[in-house]
């Protein structure tokens, strides 16, 4: 087990808990919508309860790590989105909208619009012209809609893409350069855990006229790239550094068959694993790469504990020593602001929240509350 020597911030230390020799200290919310004023660096949870009846959304200012905790309820099955300096909530199975947040006090719904019964949206990215893009696991194609009008501009066909249950299963989805990259889990929906049906595909995508980029023009049909890996990881967004692409893929769930995978859009080539599900002692629910020589991965182990790891993704090593620990499944979401600070999501019961961390060290600095348990955290 990591030990970590903590610092004090401005928030009142309102805990000190001892648990196998790891401490954490956790920070008074503020609650009061009165006195909390617009951040201008801010974080976005998406918050569901533990038995998953509900669900809601807090706002963090990293500046003073104050919170406003559970803004609106919403449905229990939600991803927050964070793309172009806009907040969006996809609301998933059985809900099936679309929702913009207002990223000003008192941070209330701009807009909601369905995409559908079944449409499942898990990922989207904002254009230049203001639309926005959105992957949908229920469908063959992915759907660009105006998000103040909820008018569906444009469908891009998927069905070319899709494996024998007839849906490629576009899940996670970001920006590289011009181009837009959606990552293909290419499940079987027949199987009772979806299993994968073979390697992930990317779809490549211009963003300037949203056609697809054939990735290997030496044949008449179209093609994506085809990773090493499979089941491009839920949630877990492909990471573009400016020069190369990075994707978690996940596998068949308590096989460590997974890893962080290189791809070049250049050549459209996946290019193997740099640091692999067996070495990080886990499966990959998330990856932050801070820089060349260090990443952190959350992943549940076989025998179902969740883990914080840190790895050098120049050569695949992992630290012996995790930063969090935690039961299976309590840490599944991070992200990285730009002063360096790690964003963990945390759903431990009864001490649930935002774990923060110099990510340069893996000091663990704190342990934000943010109302409802935090399934999902990002950056405008």
């Amino acid at each position: 087990m990591s030990h970590h020597t903590l610092t004090t911030t401005t928030c009142t230390k309102i805990a000190l808990v001892i648990a196998a020799a790891t401490f954490a200290l956790a920070c008074e919310a503020k609650k009061d919508p009165d006195t909390f004023t617009t951040p201008e660096r801010m974080a976005f949870t998406v918050n569901a309860a533990f038995d998953f009846s509900s669900g809601s959304y807090s706002i963090i200012d990293l500046d003073t790590m104050e919170v406003l905790t559970d803004v609106l309820s919403i449905h229990s099955d939600a991803v927050g989105a964070c793309s172009g300096g806009d907040l969006f909530i996809l609301e998933r199975y059985g809900a099936d909208t679309i929702t913009s947040v207002s990223r000003q006090m008192p941070f209330s719904l701009l807009g909601q619009h369905s995409l559908g019964s079944g449409a499942n949206p898990q990922g989207l990215v904002k254009l230049a012209s203001g639309s926005v893009l959105v992957t949908l696991l229920g469908r063959d194609s992915l759907v660009v809609i105006d998000p103040a009008s909820g008018e569906e501009e444009t469908f891009i066909d998927l069905s070319w893409a899709a494996d024998a249950d007839g849906f490629p299963e576009a899940g996670s989805v970001t920006m590289a350069g011009s181009r837009i990259v959606v990552a293909l889990q290419r499940l079987d929906q027949t199987t009772t855990m979806w299993d994968p049906s073979g390697p992930g595909w990317l779809v490549v995508i211009d963003s300037s006229s949203l056609e697809v980029v054939d990735a290997d023009t030496s044949t008449e049909e179209l093609d994506a790239i085809v990773l090493t890996g499979m089941n491009p990881t839920s949630g877990a967004h492909p990471i573009w550094d400016g020069e190369k692409l990075y994707v978690p893929e996940s596998g068949f769930y308590s096989q460590l068959d997974g890893g962080l995978e290189m791809v070049d859009l250049d050549t459209m080539q996946a290019e193997g694993f740099v640091v692999t599900e067996e070495s990080l002692g886990g499966d990959i629910t998330d990856i932050v790469l801070v820089n060349d020589h260090l990443g952190y991965a959350t992943v549940n182990t076989l025998a179902f504990e969740a883990l914080l790891v840190r790895f050098d993704p120049s050569d695949g090593t992992v630290e012996a020593d995790p930063v969090l620990e935690g039961a299976g499944y309590t840490l599944v979401d991070m992200t990285l602001t730009d002063d360096g600070k790690l964003l963990v999501v945390d759903r431990t019961t009864e001490a649930s929240g935002v774990q923060v961390i110099e990510a340069a060290s893996g000091e663990v600095i704190t342990r934000l509350h943010v109302g409802m348990a935090p399934s999902t955290i990002c950056l405008p």
